[in-house]
């Protein structure tokens, strides 16, 4: 095993496993990349770090919807839990449905990608934001929108001011009253044309399939708004790189970056040093390779960052990038919000 190199781009190949059933890794440090080199790699990745934040943030709608079909699936009269546990999972579920669009709004009043622009004007900047803001209002706007999402909001704000949201089941399905809801001065008229095409009992199960597969697209609207040259040039370096380290022959799906302060590493246990500690043992790994965090021996407050590589993730980004392309997102946005081809 080499020494660890701050400022160095490192794999690790699994060798076998321990006997207690874990894999086993060996450390190799790369030579294909100078320190500048990595340093253009690790600035890509906290550029698409920030894009992922956002792709990640439908997942806490997908889990809640899940947990809710889950729960109902459950659904007993013999059960007097029941009822209330499915009620409590489809409250949670379209509440985190609204969060989601919350989030975004409060991610575009914060600045968005604007708070990491260098050398761009105050005025280029809000320009991009006033773009942004009237892309997600139109996203969401309830007259363009499908009864599905209409339906949803509708619910999700009954629910919000403490309402239950099960009026009736029949113990294989949950429901919800339209009349009540319909008779909710709040009720919009967007909301009230989706609700008149409903039923009596409007089945709640139907209202999370079509809650979750509608924000599903406007995450993906949202995104594509997101793709500007930033991302696509961060892309582009991450491709470059992963192309490079194909052709150098190397297959690893575990990298990171090192970084490491001027202070060193001393053991909470042992009183050694890092260095006495790699110098006695070359293949001892100084953070959890699943997590990439320092392992907790060492001393808190001393700097040792290893910023994990997720190459299958940025090959993939760089493969929609291109399918937008080709497609046209970019130029359309562009062209409606900012009056400009892309």
């Amino acid at each position: 095993m080499q020494n660890i190199e701050p400022h160095a781009m490192a794999y690790f190949t699994q060798t076998g496993t321990t006997d207690d059933g874990h894999k086993q890794f060996t450390f190799h440090g790369c030579s294909l990349f100078d320190e500048d080199g990595t340093g253009a790699i690790k600035s890509a990745v906290t550029v698409l770090n920030r894009y992922f934040t956002n792709l990640d943030r439908l997942y806490g709608v997908k889990d809640a919807y899940q947990e809710f079909k889950d729960e109902l699936k459950k659904l007993a009269s013999n059960n007097p839990r029941s009822k209330p546990t499915v009620d409590r999972r489809f409250r949670a579920f379209i509440l985190e449905w609204k969060l989601f669009l919350d989030h975004f709004d409060r991610y575009i009043s914060d600045g968005a990608q604007t708070v990491y622009w260098k050398g761009v004007s105050d005025e280029a900047k809000a320009q991009y934001l006033a773009a942004f803001r009237n892309y997600f209002n139109d996203v969401k706007d309830p007259r363009h929108q499908s009864d599905a999402f209409n339906l949803a909001a509708v619910i999700r704000n009954h629910v919000q001011h403490a309402n239950d949201a099960i009026d009736h089941t029949d113990w294989k399905k949950v429901f919800i009253s339209r009349d009540k809801l319909l008779n909710d001065e709040r009720v919009n008229a967007s909301q009230k044309a989706a609700l008149q095409k409903q039923q009596e009992f409007i089945d709640l199960e139907v209202v999370a399939d079509g809650a979750v597969d509608v924000i599903g697209k406007i995450h993906e609207q949202l995104l594509n708004f997101m793709v500007d040259g930033e991302t696509a040039e961060a892309a582009l370096t991450l491709l470059n790189a992963h192309n490079r380290i194909l052709e150098a022959g190397i297959k690893s799906d575990r990298w990171v970056i090192c970084g490491m302060s001027e202070f060193e590493l001393v053991d909470r246990e042992t009183g050694k040093t890092f260095s006495e500690i790699q110098e006695a043992d070359p293949d001892y790994i100084p953070f959890e390779l699943e997590t990439v965090m320092v392992k907790s021996n060492f001393t808190i407050g001393t700097k040792m960052v290893y910023i994990p590589l997720n190459w299958p993730a940025y090959v993939a980004f760089a493969s929609l990038l291109g399918n937008l392309w080709k497609r046209g997102v970019w130029r359309d946005i562009q062209k409606e919000y900012f009056g400009v081809e892309a």
